[in-house]
Protein backbone atom coordinates (compact mmCIF):
# COMPACT_ATOMS: atom_id res chain seq x y z
CA UNK A 1 0.00 0.00 0.00
CA UNK A 2 2.84 2.39 0.81
CA UNK A 3 4.34 1.83 -2.64
CA UNK A 4 1.02 2.68 -4.29
CA UNK A 5 0.56 5.87 -2.26
CA UNK A 6 4.11 6.88 -3.21
CA UNK A 7 3.19 6.46 -6.90
CA UNK A 8 0.12 8.67 -6.47
CA UNK A 9 2.14 11.35 -4.66
CA UNK A 10 4.77 11.29 -7.40
CA UNK A 11 2.11 11.75 -10.09
CA UNK A 12 0.39 14.60 -8.24
CA UNK A 13 3.73 16.38 -7.86
CA UNK A 14 4.48 15.86 -11.55
CA UNK A 15 1.11 17.35 -12.56
CA UNK A 16 1.55 20.24 -10.12
CA UNK A 17 4.96 21.02 -11.62
CA UNK A 18 3.38 21.24 -15.06
CA UNK A 19 0.73 23.61 -13.65
CA UNK A 20 3.47 25.80 -12.20
CA UNK A 21 5.39 25.88 -15.48
CA UNK A 22 2.24 27.07 -17.23
CA UNK A 23 3.01 25.37 -20.53
CA UNK A 24 -0.57 24.96 -21.69
CA UNK A 25 -3.52 23.38 -19.94
CA UNK A 26 -2.72 20.28 -17.89
CA UNK A 27 -5.01 17.42 -18.83
CA UNK A 28 -6.83 15.12 -16.46
CA UNK A 29 -5.21 11.72 -15.85
CA UNK A 30 -7.01 8.43 -15.23
CA UNK A 31 -5.62 5.49 -13.28
CA UNK A 32 -7.38 2.13 -13.19
CA UNK A 33 -6.27 0.29 -10.05
CA UNK A 34 -6.88 -3.47 -9.69
CA UNK A 35 -7.20 -5.51 -6.51
CA UNK A 36 -7.92 -9.22 -6.14
CA UNK A 37 -10.92 -9.00 -3.80
CA UNK A 38 -13.79 -6.73 -2.79
CA UNK A 39 -12.33 -6.46 0.70
CA UNK A 40 -9.01 -5.31 -0.71
CA UNK A 41 -10.78 -2.67 -2.83
CA UNK A 42 -12.47 -1.29 0.29
CA UNK A 43 -9.17 -1.31 2.17
CA UNK A 44 -7.21 0.50 -0.54
CA UNK A 45 -9.90 3.10 -1.26
CA UNK A 46 -10.30 3.88 2.44
CA UNK A 47 -6.54 4.18 2.97
CA UNK A 48 -6.10 6.46 -0.04
CA UNK A 49 -9.10 8.54 0.98
CA UNK A 50 -7.63 9.03 4.45
CA UNK A 51 -4.56 10.74 3.00
CA UNK A 52 -6.20 12.44 -0.01
CA UNK A 53 -5.88 15.97 1.38
CA UNK A 54 -2.28 15.35 2.41
CA UNK A 55 -1.47 14.16 -1.11
CA UNK A 56 -3.16 17.17 -2.68
CA UNK A 57 -1.11 19.45 -0.41
CA UNK A 58 2.05 17.85 -1.76
CA UNK A 59 1.05 19.28 -5.11
CA UNK A 60 0.33 22.66 -3.54
CA UNK A 61 3.85 22.78 -2.10
CA UNK A 62 5.26 22.45 -5.62
CA UNK A 63 3.32 25.46 -6.88
CA UNK A 64 3.44 27.65 -3.77
CA UNK A 65 5.52 26.66 -0.72
CA UNK A 66 3.53 27.01 2.49
CA UNK A 67 5.13 29.68 4.76
CA UNK A 68 5.87 28.74 8.35
CA UNK A 69 4.32 31.43 10.63
CA UNK A 70 6.10 32.66 13.72
CA UNK A 71 4.63 31.98 17.15
CA UNK A 72 2.74 35.31 17.26
CA UNK A 73 1.34 35.12 13.74
CA UNK A 74 -1.99 33.69 12.67
CA UNK A 75 -1.43 30.64 10.47
CA UNK A 76 -2.03 31.44 6.83
CA UNK A 77 -4.79 29.77 4.88
CA UNK A 78 -3.46 26.72 3.05
CA UNK A 79 -3.09 27.24 -0.70
CA UNK A 80 -5.64 25.81 -3.09
CA UNK A 81 -4.44 22.41 -4.32
CA UNK A 82 -3.39 22.69 -7.98
CA UNK A 83 -4.35 19.05 -8.63
CA UNK A 84 -7.53 17.29 -7.51
CA UNK A 85 -7.31 13.65 -6.46
CA UNK A 86 -10.61 11.95 -7.21
CA UNK A 87 -11.14 8.47 -5.72
CA UNK A 88 -13.84 6.13 -7.05
CA UNK A 89 -14.20 2.46 -6.23
CA UNK A 90 -16.32 -0.47 -7.30
CA UNK A 91 -16.50 -4.23 -6.76
CA UNK A 92 -18.87 -7.16 -6.97
CA UNK A 93 -20.39 -6.72 -3.52
CA UNK A 94 -21.82 -3.32 -4.39
CA UNK A 95 -25.39 -2.84 -5.56
CA UNK A 96 -25.68 -2.92 -9.34
CA UNK A 97 -26.75 0.74 -9.40
CA UNK A 98 -23.68 1.82 -7.41
CA UNK A 99 -21.36 -0.21 -9.65
CA UNK A 100 -22.84 1.30 -12.80
CA UNK A 101 -22.61 4.82 -11.39
CA UNK A 102 -18.95 4.40 -10.41
CA UNK A 103 -17.95 2.96 -13.79
CA UNK A 104 -19.85 5.65 -15.71
CA UNK A 105 -18.19 8.41 -13.71
CA UNK A 106 -14.79 7.00 -14.55
CA UNK A 107 -15.42 5.84 -18.12
CA UNK A 108 -16.90 9.09 -19.43
CA UNK A 109 -14.52 10.94 -21.77
CA UNK A 110 -15.52 14.22 -20.10
CA UNK A 111 -15.85 15.59 -16.59
CA UNK A 112 -18.77 13.97 -14.79
CA UNK A 113 -18.48 15.25 -11.22
CA UNK A 114 -20.73 13.25 -8.93
CA UNK A 115 -23.54 12.86 -11.46
CA UNK A 116 -22.89 10.31 -14.24
CA UNK A 117 -25.63 11.93 -16.34
CA UNK A 118 -23.75 15.24 -16.53
CA UNK A 119 -20.84 15.37 -18.95
CA UNK A 120 -18.57 18.19 -20.03
CA UNK A 121 -17.11 18.64 -23.48
CA UNK A 122 -13.48 18.75 -22.36
CA UNK A 123 -11.24 16.75 -20.07
CA UNK A 124 -9.17 19.84 -19.27
CA UNK A 125 -9.91 22.46 -16.60
CA UNK A 126 -7.96 25.01 -14.63
CA UNK A 127 -7.61 22.40 -11.87
CA UNK A 128 -6.47 19.11 -13.41
CA UNK A 129 -7.69 15.90 -11.86
CA UNK A 130 -6.01 12.59 -11.13
CA UNK A 131 -8.99 10.25 -11.16
CA UNK A 132 -8.45 6.76 -9.73
CA UNK A 133 -10.93 3.91 -10.07
CA UNK A 134 -10.06 1.20 -7.55
CA UNK A 135 -11.72 -2.02 -8.61
CA UNK A 136 -11.79 -5.78 -8.63
CA UNK A 137 -11.75 -7.77 -11.88
CA UNK A 138 -15.33 -6.77 -12.70
CA UNK A 139 -13.82 -3.82 -14.59
CA UNK A 140 -11.20 -5.87 -16.45
CA UNK A 141 -13.56 -7.16 -19.13
CA UNK A 142 -16.62 -5.97 -20.97
CA UNK A 143 -16.02 -2.25 -20.35
CA UNK A 144 -14.34 -0.02 -22.91
CA UNK A 145 -12.32 2.62 -21.08
CA UNK A 146 -11.20 4.81 -23.95
CA UNK A 147 -8.79 7.08 -22.11
CA UNK A 148 -7.11 5.22 -19.25
CA UNK A 149 -3.54 6.47 -18.89
CA UNK A 150 -2.19 3.96 -16.35
CA UNK A 151 -3.23 0.53 -15.10
CA UNK A 152 -1.91 -0.31 -11.64
CA UNK A 153 -2.14 -3.81 -10.21
CA UNK A 154 -1.78 -3.51 -6.46
CA UNK A 155 -2.43 -7.25 -6.35
CA UNK A 156 -0.98 -9.14 -9.29
CA UNK A 157 -3.46 -11.11 -11.37
CA UNK A 158 -3.80 -14.79 -10.54
CA UNK A 159 -3.17 -15.97 -14.11
CA UNK A 160 -1.88 -14.74 -17.45
CA UNK A 161 -5.29 -14.24 -19.04
CA UNK A 162 -6.49 -11.96 -16.23
CA UNK A 163 -3.20 -10.08 -16.40
CA UNK A 164 -3.66 -9.42 -20.12
CA UNK A 165 -7.26 -8.31 -19.69
CA UNK A 166 -6.24 -5.87 -16.95
CA UNK A 167 -3.34 -4.24 -18.77
CA UNK A 168 -5.45 -4.17 -21.92
CA UNK A 169 -7.66 -1.50 -20.33
CA UNK A 170 -5.06 1.15 -21.22
CA UNK A 171 -3.32 2.08 -24.50
CA UNK A 172 -6.44 1.33 -26.52
CA UNK A 173 -7.23 2.54 -30.04
CA UNK A 174 -3.67 3.63 -30.74
CA UNK A 175 -3.28 5.61 -27.52
CA UNK A 176 -0.26 5.45 -25.25
CA UNK A 177 -0.51 3.87 -21.81
CA UNK A 178 1.45 2.40 -18.94
CA UNK A 179 0.97 -0.71 -16.82
CA UNK A 180 2.50 -0.97 -13.34
CA UNK A 181 2.35 -4.18 -11.30
CA UNK A 182 3.24 -4.61 -7.63
CA UNK A 183 5.06 -7.94 -7.36
CA UNK A 184 5.58 -10.00 -4.20
CA UNK A 185 7.61 -13.23 -3.84
CA UNK A 186 4.44 -15.30 -4.18
CA UNK A 187 3.95 -13.80 -7.66
CA UNK A 188 7.43 -14.79 -8.85
CA UNK A 189 6.45 -17.74 -11.07
CA UNK A 190 3.78 -15.87 -12.99
CA UNK A 191 5.84 -12.68 -13.23
CA UNK A 192 8.74 -14.66 -14.65
CA UNK A 193 6.48 -16.37 -17.18
CA UNK A 194 5.03 -13.07 -18.35
CA UNK A 195 8.50 -11.58 -18.73
CA UNK A 196 9.51 -14.59 -20.80
CA UNK A 197 6.47 -14.27 -23.06
CA UNK A 198 7.14 -10.58 -23.61
CA UNK A 199 10.75 -11.29 -24.61
CA UNK A 200 10.20 -14.23 -26.90
CA UNK A 201 10.65 -16.97 -24.33
CA UNK A 202 13.73 -15.67 -22.54
CA UNK A 203 14.02 -13.48 -19.49
CA UNK A 204 15.70 -10.08 -19.98
CA UNK A 205 19.45 -10.13 -19.45
CA UNK A 206 19.04 -8.20 -16.19
CA UNK A 207 17.04 -11.04 -14.63
CA UNK A 208 18.72 -14.05 -13.09
CA UNK A 209 18.01 -17.02 -10.92
CA UNK A 210 18.57 -16.87 -7.18
CA UNK A 211 21.86 -18.77 -7.39
CA UNK A 212 23.38 -16.06 -9.56
CA UNK A 213 23.69 -18.22 -12.68
CA UNK A 214 22.06 -17.73 -16.07
CA UNK A 215 18.38 -18.51 -16.31
CA UNK A 216 17.79 -21.66 -18.36
CA UNK A 217 14.31 -22.73 -19.36
CA UNK A 218 13.36 -26.39 -19.68
CA UNK A 219 12.09 -28.05 -22.86
CA UNK A 220 8.43 -27.80 -21.84
CA UNK A 221 8.58 -24.08 -21.22
CA UNK A 222 10.63 -23.62 -24.38
CA UNK A 223 7.83 -25.22 -26.41
CA UNK A 224 5.21 -23.09 -24.70
CA UNK A 225 7.02 -19.85 -25.37
CA UNK A 226 7.93 -20.84 -28.90
CA UNK A 227 4.18 -21.15 -29.53
CA UNK A 228 3.60 -17.73 -27.99
CA UNK A 229 6.40 -16.10 -29.96
CA UNK A 230 4.31 -15.97 -33.14
CA UNK A 231 1.60 -14.14 -31.21
CA UNK A 232 3.96 -11.66 -29.55
CA UNK A 233 2.46 -8.64 -31.26
CA UNK A 234 -1.03 -9.52 -30.08
CA UNK A 235 0.24 -10.35 -26.59
CA UNK A 236 1.79 -6.91 -26.21
CA UNK A 237 -0.95 -5.04 -28.02
CA UNK A 238 -3.81 -3.02 -26.60
CA UNK A 239 -6.61 -5.29 -27.74
CA UNK A 240 -7.86 -8.37 -25.94
CA UNK A 241 -6.64 -11.57 -27.57
CA UNK A 242 -8.42 -14.89 -27.78
CA UNK A 243 -5.91 -17.50 -28.92
CA UNK A 244 -7.52 -20.89 -29.40
CA UNK A 245 -6.04 -24.32 -28.78
CA UNK A 246 -5.26 -26.40 -31.84
CA UNK A 247 -2.82 -26.39 -34.74
CA UNK A 248 0.02 -25.89 -32.30
CA UNK A 249 -1.55 -22.84 -30.67
CA UNK A 250 -1.48 -22.34 -26.93
CA UNK A 251 -4.34 -20.71 -25.05
CA UNK A 252 -3.25 -17.70 -23.03
CA UNK A 253 -4.93 -19.23 -20.00
CA UNK A 254 -2.52 -22.13 -20.33
CA UNK A 255 0.56 -20.00 -19.97
CA UNK A 256 0.81 -20.24 -16.21
CA UNK A 257 -1.13 -19.69 -13.04
CA UNK A 258 0.33 -18.38 -9.81
CA UNK A 259 -0.21 -21.66 -7.95
CA UNK A 260 0.45 -24.10 -10.79
CA UNK A 261 2.79 -24.74 -13.68
CA UNK A 262 6.55 -25.14 -13.55
CA UNK A 263 8.42 -24.27 -10.38
CA UNK A 264 11.64 -22.35 -10.72
CA UNK A 265 13.86 -20.22 -8.54
CA UNK A 266 13.50 -16.52 -9.27
CA UNK A 267 15.20 -13.60 -7.66
CA UNK A 268 12.66 -10.98 -6.56
CA UNK A 269 14.08 -7.69 -5.40
CA UNK A 270 12.82 -6.17 -2.16
CA UNK A 271 11.57 -7.68 1.03
CA UNK A 272 7.93 -6.94 0.38
CA UNK A 273 6.63 -5.34 -2.77
CA UNK A 274 8.42 -4.19 -5.85
CA UNK A 275 7.33 -2.99 -9.24
CA UNK A 276 7.38 -4.77 -12.55
CA UNK A 277 6.33 -3.11 -15.73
Amino acid sequence: MEAFVALVVEKVREMAKRVKEGNGVVKDVKWLVFCNSSERVDQVSAALGAVREVIEMEGAKIVEPVPVPSSDETPAEPPQPPVELRITYTHGHQDAEDRTSAILRFASPGRTGDDPSVQSESTTTTTPRLHTLITSDIASRGVDFADVDVVVQIDMALNAADYLHRVGRCARMGREGEAITMVTPSDATLASALQRAAHGGRLPSSSSSSDGGEDVQDDDLAKRFAAHQKYREQLLGSEDVDVGVGEGKLALTGLMGRMGGKKKKTKVEGEGQGEAE
